[in-house]
């Protein structure tokens, strides 16, 4: 073998193995009050770190709400960028996601609730009065049908038990046994 190829077989390894050390992606921030963390896929593991921590070369400078900033020995600077998908999916005034174009479609009127929504009949009002119109009933509901809560009468009370009331409806509460030596 000649005697030039041996180093220059051994310098591509080393180059493969500097790259393959800058094969960094950011994957989430976690940001709880002043205390900052981010999730990076470093060389195909799952890495969490803070400021000042290394990742191979490579020390961690700052994490914002979606990057992080990375420096090494030399001084050079490296920033990820957070990866997501609903960049993809997310209209754009120049290109909305239903093929409109332009600010089209900007008055178009709100999604109608389902009609099994309890909250249906007051999502209107509030549309309606915004509008300054009177409201209709929900649809599927006769007006004033909307969530009636639940009413436990006196003398469906047993024994033993009493009656709690809550806005969402009565709910029965068994009595604590009385004190020992009464």
């Amino acid at each position: 073998m000649q005697k030039w190829l041996v180093p220059l077989v051994a310098s591509c390894f080393s180059v493969q193995v500097a790259l393959a050390a800058d094969d960094m992606s950011l994957e989430g921030i976690v940001i709880l009050g002043a205390q900052k963390s981010a999730v990076v896929l470093n060389n195909g593991k799952q890495v969490t770190v803070k400021a000042g921590d290394t990742l191979g070369e490579w020390t961690v400078d700052a994490i914002e709400a979606r990057q992080v900033f990375l420096r090494n020995v030399k001084g050079e600077r490296k920033e990820l960028n957070l990866k997501t998908n609903l960049n993809a999916a997310t209209p754009s005034p120049d290109k909305p996601a239903d093929g409109m174009t332009g600010m089209q479609g900007m008055n178009a009127a709100p999604p109608v609730p389902p009609a099994n929504n309890p909250f249906a009949a007051a999502a209107a009002a509030n549309a309606a009065a915004a509008k300054g119109a009177t409201p209709a009933p929900a649809t599927g509901q006769p007006a004033g049908q909307g969530f009636q809560p639940k009413v436990i009468e006196d003398k469906d009370i047993p024994a033993g038990h009493r009656r709690v009331r809550t806005p969402f409806g009565d709910v029965l509460v068994k009595d604590p046994p009385p004190p020992a030596g009464q």
